[in-house]
């Protein structure tokens, strides 16, 4: 099992206000690295998080994602490559509840010092009373909560050391 990394982690939140809203949540997130062979290695990412928000009724809010990804790094060129899957039960939304996201990220070293990178991704951002309390202390108890389908994203850059000394 030495090609084996495993990273665990829970939480536990709980939100209420001065009215009738409260919400509570638990969460279970997880990552297991293994290692194919020099510069490759398969990625799992496993995320649970279940939700109860109670204020004029009562809402389950559960939210599960699984990310496979494979890491290919070499001397010039690195490919990650995998996709999310995410389940999620918004039951106020007219969508699907599963939903895949690639998850793809390349980089080309041209020199020592400078890298281009292209990327595509996407995610369902989780959004609960919690982090929008967070964002705004004077929100409303009774607003309707939505998961955010951020169904696509691309991405491109340099990376680079402006100065061989600096970095």
């Amino acid at each position: 099992f030495d090609d084996l990394e495993l990273d665990l982690g829970l939480q536990f939140n709980t939100v209420k206000d001065a009215y009738s809203a409260k919400e509570r949540e638990i969460g279970l997130f997880t990552n297991a690295s293994y290692t194919l062979n020099e510069g490759a290695v398969l990625d799992l990412g496993l995320d649970a998080f279940l939700t109860k928000r109670t204020d004029s009724a009562s809402i389950s809010r559960n939210y599960f994602s699984f990310t496979p990804t494979y890491k290919k790094h070499g001397d010039k060129l690195s490919i990650d490559a995998g996709a999310r899957v995410v389940y999620e039960n918004d039951t106020l939304s007219e969508r699907s509840n599963i939903h895949v996201y690639p998850q793809v990220n390349v980089e080309y070293a041209l020199t020592k010092h400078i890298s281009p990178y292209l990327g595509l991704t996407g995610d369902m951002i989780r959004n609960t009373y919690g982090s929008l309390v967070r964002q705004n202390q004077f929100l409303s108890s009774d607003v309707v909560l939505l998961n955010s389908n951020k169904a696509i994203e691309f991405y491109g850059g340099v990376k680079g050391n402006l100065n061989s000394k600096l970095g």
